[in-house]
């Protein structure tokens, strides 16, 4: 794997203009972090990051998902109203 590393994935790293301390595993927390905000279900970035549980994952990755909740009052907020503007009770 050393070979690989310092042969291939070293020399791309500089080629793409990161920072010379890019690891590998960087581009997998990366990878997750593209998944989270293209609202990837956790279920899916699960899988695709071969994680055991959704909770592994919900744990490793959950700090990136407070803007969520901004996007779902803004939706709920969205069907509260309605098309007059106007609040609404059930």
């Amino acid at each position: 794997m050393a070979v690989v590393y310092n042969r291939h994935f070293k020399p791309a790293v500089l080629r793409a203009g990161l920072p010379e301390t890019t690891r590998f595993h960087d581009l997998r927390h990366t990878a997750a972090s593209f998944m989270i905000a293209a609202n990837a279900h956790p279920r899916a970035i699960m899988e695709r990051l071969g994680h055991s549980s959704v909770t592994v994952t919900l744990g490793t990755y959950g700090h990136l998902l407070p803007s969520l909740d901004e996007e779902l009052t803004r939706k709920l907020n969205a069907q509260w109203t309605n098309a007059d503007g106007k609040s609404g009770a059930c």
